[in-house]
């Protein structure tokens, strides 16, 4: 395996996707445990690694997106912050039993320059 490798493990059905990745890694046995780990914590459809990389793409569509995570990072926190100044999107997360959810009510109109 070269440095340039990555594995993905996901699985959908009619409604949702949900799948976690991640880089290589020395360790062969460490990866897999690694992804499967971050695989079963997405049970809420989205892994904190994913989570803030959504926030720009939703944030420029005409339509509400919401989606669920484990956990709020920072990244996504101010993923959200700097894209409600830039494209004037509207954005609420709330709490839920077992982790959070994140509503962005994207702009089409907005032109990020």
């Amino acid at each position: 395996m070269d440095r340039g490798c990555s594995i993905l493990v996901f699985s959908q059905d009619d409604t949702s996707v949900v799948g976690s990745d991640i880089i290589y890694q020395k360790n062969m046995a460490g990866m897999g445990k690694t992804v499967a780990g971050k695989f079963i914590e997405s049970s809420l459809g989205v892994d904190s690694s994913l989570s803030d990389m959504l926030v720009v793409p939703l944030s420029l569509i005409s339509d509400t997106s919401v989606f669920r995570v484990n956990q709020i990072t920072k990244h996504l926190e101010t993923d959200l912050f700097v894209a409600s100044k830039i494209t004037d999107c509207k954005y609420g997360v709330g709490k839920l039993d077992a982790g959070f959810e994140v509503r962005i009510s994207g702009n089409s109109d907005s032109r990020m320059q």
